[in-house]
């Protein structure tokens, strides 16, 4: 980053392209780096996931509940896997890459809480260092 502290230079800033892929009819699509706007509609189909299962468990499946399933996970596959074509696949193809992307936000997860949970004990044990005796 810039030595300027009144300038942030986000140009300056390297992302880094994942390398979660995903591989269809021999030709590999890498998964995206969420823009703003792609994070916040990612957050309100999360929303409208669990309002649905809610809605299904309290009433039962429905042909249109199934249909409004489809729909979010057909969206939320092509924001994070944008050269996918989705809607060449088979639905079955579909919720297989949801439960892997499923897995996958588990396991990312829970290596983040484990390397968080390192760094709170680095810095709790540094800051327990004890004292030299006083002579």
């Amino acid at each position: 980053m810039s030595k300027n502290p009144k300038l942030l230079n986000l140009d300056e800033l390297e992302l880094v392209e994942s390398d979660i892929t995903i591989r269809f009819k021999g030709v590999d699509h890498k998964m995206a780096i969420l823009t703003v706007e792609a994070y916040l509609k990612q957050q309100r189909r999360a929303r409208e996931q669990l309002d649905l299962e809610e809605q299904v468990a309290t009433a039962g499946v429905t042909e249109s509940d199934t249909e409004a399933m489809v729909m979010l996970l057909r969206s939320s596959i092509s924001d994070f896997f944008p050269t996918l074509p989705v809607d060449e696949m088979e639905t079955q193809r579909l919720f297989q890459i949801f439960g892997w992307m499923n897995e996958l936000s588990a396991q990312i997860n829970e290596a983040e809480g484990a390397e968080v949970a390192a760094e709170v004990s680095e810095t709790s044990a540094e800051g327990n260092a004890q004292e030299p005796a006083a002579s």
